[in-house]
């Protein structure tokens, strides 16, 4: 596998501080940038329709934020570079819209959901280091953010962007470099399968037939604490009906359907606040601490082997619902909609883009087989039969009588098959992974001559 590209991004991520009057200037700004976000996915979608190109979609979009910047002074007095990263944020969904299956195109939303404002190619003067090992970020239009710096941080390169993201109470900042990538050494090991599974959520077999299960994660606990959050803060909304201070609202989706929304008529209650707080730090929490063990998994994984064959699992095909219809109803309802929580949680899907990216990283070769059959096929003699795996975890060959782990059988099926893509050709279980070969329509490409130039968003409130 030739790699795409000779340079790789590393992101680190700090908790930043700032002050209490700095805190509100950027619960301010959030909506705003959200507005202009929605205003970009409108211009966008008009423009589309008259079938103007690419490049004069973008021309349009400089003037705009130019005339924007120079009309209202929310946005003149805040830095260009945020302002133009929100418009490149837009374009680059409507680019994965036209060349990832299934992407969908970008859509308004509620402003207040704008968590993230970034700033690319920062300038020398945007972050500061201090000899006492703190960092200073200074952006027009931001107050004065730091973070204490640690050994990761490379203070001598400029990062090439800068992403500052509110996280409920919390402020982290994202600094992003680009080096180049690793030069290729030679792995330990030749190649290995990976089989993703709930009771064991990876098995990884070598070419030496030795193998490591890495257990499932298990969310009970997880969930027991989110019920218990969520039923203090229905508690709290249920007191603030019967007294007054909130109530529902009825309006509608950008779909047309009729929805209610709970809201508050008075400021929400100190209880009701500290707990929300609470909710949105275990979920935070929860999902760095899960991030973190996938990327020592992953790099494990990609320095000891040359060849990584991970199996290509369909998450939504086996996730689906069992509720069935009013006509039909299924069965085990509840027992698919535990397996279904389980299989999410695994995040096997994180895992498998985290090994291609650091398979490119490394100079190693990534391949996704397809699931079919991995764990009903004897890797000894090749018989595929149902009634080779009597249980979940039980695997007995009815031709040759060899008994394994079924996990295990799967992952050296997973490995043979990546290694040797024609091997057990006319089986239709083995076939190579898709490709995404489509290409943007023509139909979008249309030059329509423009009478006079379209002005990019209304005016924002003030």
């Amino acid at each position: 596998m030739s790699p795409v590209s000779c340079t790789h991004a590393i992101s680190l991520q700090y908790q930043v501080r700032t002050s209490r009057t700095g805190y509100r200037e950027i619960e301010r700004l959030l909506p705003l940038l959200g507005e202009f976000q929605n205003a970009a996915v409108r211009h966008r979608q008009k423009l589309a329709r008259m079938g103007v190109p690419t490049h004069e979609i973008l021309r349009h979009q400089n003037t705009g934020i130019t005339d924007l910047r120079a009309h209202d002074p929310n946005f003149g007095n805040i830095s260009r570079r945020i302002v133009e990263s929100v418009a490149k944020r837009v374009n680059n969904a409507y680019y994965r819209a036209f060349t990832v299956p299934n992407a969908g195109f970008p859509r308004t939303r509620s402003p207040h959901a704008f968590r993230t404002l970034e700033v690319s190619e920062p300038a020398i003067q945007h972050i500061q280091f201090r000899d006492s090992g703190i960092a200073e970020i200074h952006i027009k239009g931001l107050p004065v953010l730091w973070f204490r710096t640690d050994h990761r941080i490379n203070v001598i390169e400029q990062p090439r962007a800068i992403c500052i993201t509110k996280h409920g109470r919390s402020l982290t900042a994202t600094l992003v470099y680009q080096f180049p990538d690793y030069p290729p050494q030679p792995a330990r090991l030749k190649s290995c399968g990976i089989d993703p599974g709930v009771a064991q959520r990876l098995t990884v077999v070598d070419n030496q037939a030795h193998y490591r299960q890495y257990p499932g994660i298990d969310t009970t606990q997880h969930r027991k604490t989110v019920r218990r959050l969520k039923r203090r803060i229905q508690r709290c909304r249920d007191a603030a009906l019967r007294d007054g201070r909130a109530r529902w609202v009825n309006y509608r989706r950008g779909d047309g359907k009729p929805k209610r929304r709970f809201r508050w008529m008075t400021k929400p209650s100190r209880k009701y606040l500290q707990t929300l707080a609470q909710l949105r730090k275990v979920e935070h929490t929860r999902i760095k601490t899960m991030r973190a063990e996938e990327h020592r998994i992953t790099t494990q994984i990609v320095q000891d082997h040359a060849l990584i064959a991970i199996e290509d699992t369909a998450t939504s095909n086996m996730t689906r619902s069992a509720k069935g219809t009013l006509e039909n109803p299924s069965k085990n309802v509840a027992q698919k909609r535990g397996l279904n929580r389980s299989i999410l949680s695994q995040r096997w899907g994180a895992i498998s883009s985290k090994l291609e990216y650091k398979a490119r990283w490394y100079g190693r070769q990534f391949v996704k087989v397809p699931a079919a059959h991995t764990s009903q096929t004897c890797p000894g003699c090749g018989h595929v039969a149902a009634e080779n795996r009597p249980t979940q975890d039980n695997f007995r060959c009815m031709r040759c009588r060899q008994g394994f782990n079924a996990d295990v059988v799967a992952g050296e099926n997973i490995r043979l098959r990546g290694g040797n893509p024609t091997a057990g050709a006319g089986n239709p279980a083995v076939r190579s992974a898709p490709v995404n070969s489509r290409r943007p329509s023509g139909k979008k490409q249309r030059i329509r001559a423009l009478q006079r130039p379209l002005l990019l968003f209304t005016t924002t409130r003030s």
